[in-house]
């Protein structure tokens, strides 16, 4: 047996895709480290305006927190809001908070108001994020260990029902108009135009999908653990691959989270210490270089601030 000799130049032509498609120009932007006072892992974080904003997380098991500042992140009251840990929250138009969690919690907190409301779903189940629109129509999903995946909702009286359960966990669920609302998880893209009581299935598959953001009702983002951008500009119909995670050309990235201020100009920010940036809609990503090591699980931006939440109670601000 024998091996014909290889000419190295196609060799390299051969890889030179590979290596480009690597290659990201870096971006330093001034950023610091605010001081939450808090060691939980930080999971999900809402700014009403540049000084007041507030944070959930938690110890799985043992503690949910939650954290508030009004001024800008400098200082910050810590609570402890049940005894399991939070995972989702959402800010509906009306300016009621609302977050969930392990055992099926739920909290809601009323504008001007400093105390969580809880609400009792039927199950006890993993809810891994949650979604409320004008009309305090509300969708929770959820599952464990990539299974059991699950949709609860909720009417305008906190009255709870299971919508469908799943082979696969969810993780992510948006409302992009009143009565549409998407929801994705392990290799699963779903959406419904009637608030959450139907839904179909999107042919979009091939990643964990951790989050998704609609920066207006017709284009949206979505991001997955192994490295897959999508992006939709009919309102979630379809969702195109700008980024293919299971490319053998592409690297990988682990993303958990991502927030656009319009159709164009975004972040997304992933575990050690990634934190991304488009202006041109994902056609082009600049890396955010000189941050911290940590796992970043969430991400806002608001009044030219970028609030970066993760594990171990770290907050990054970056002015951008």
């Amino acid at each position: 047996m024998w091996v014909r000799n290889i000419n190295p130049f196609f060799i390299l032509l051969f890889l030179f895709p590979f290596f480009t498609s690597c290659k990201k120009e870096s971006i330093e932007l001034p950023w610091i480290e605010l001081n939450t006072g808090s060691n939980a892992t930080l999971c999900d974080l809402h700014f009403f305006n540049s000084e007041e904003g507030i944070i959930i997380g938690g110890n799985t098991w043992f503690e949910g927190v939650y954290l508030r500042t009004e001024d800008g992140g400098i200082n910050w009251t810590n609570q402890s809001l049940g005894d399991k840990q939070l995972f989702g929250l959402d800010l509906n138009s009306n300016g009621i908070a609302y977050t969930v969690g392990i055992d099926g919690y739920l909290f809601s907190l009323a504008p001007d108001s400093t105390e969580w409301t809880f609400h009792r779903t039927p199950r006890f189940d993993i809810l891994r994020d949650v979604a409320f629109n004008v009309q305090n129509n509300g969708i929770m999903v959820g599952g464990v260990a990539f299974s059991q995946g699950l949709i609860v909702r909720s009417d305008t009286n906190f009255t709870f029902q299971l919508i469908d359960t799943f082979a696969h966990q969810l993780n992510a669920v948006c409302f992009s108009e009143q009565e549409i609302v998407h929801a994705a998880g392990y290799g699963i893209v779903l959406r419904s135009t009637d608030a959450g009581l139907t839904w179909e299935e999107n042919e979009t598959a091939g990643d964990h999908f951790q989050a998704i953001h609609f920066p207006s009702k017709t284009f949206g983002y979505m991001v997955g653990i192994n490295g897959t951008i999508l992006k939709t500009t009919d309102g979630g119909i379809n969702w195109d691959k700008i980024r293919n995670g299971d490319a053998v050309t592409v690297s990988d990235q682990a993303f958990q989270d991502v927030f656009f201020v319009d159709n164009d100009y975004g972040y997304i920010v992933g575990k050690g210490g990634l934190c991304w940036r488009t202006e041109d809609g994902g056609e082009e990503w600049k890396v955010v270089k000189g941050l911290p090591n940590v796992d970043f699980n969430a991400i806002e931006i608001v009044d030219g601030f970028v609030f970066l939440a993760g594990d171990e109670g770290r907050l990054i601000r970056i002015q951008d």
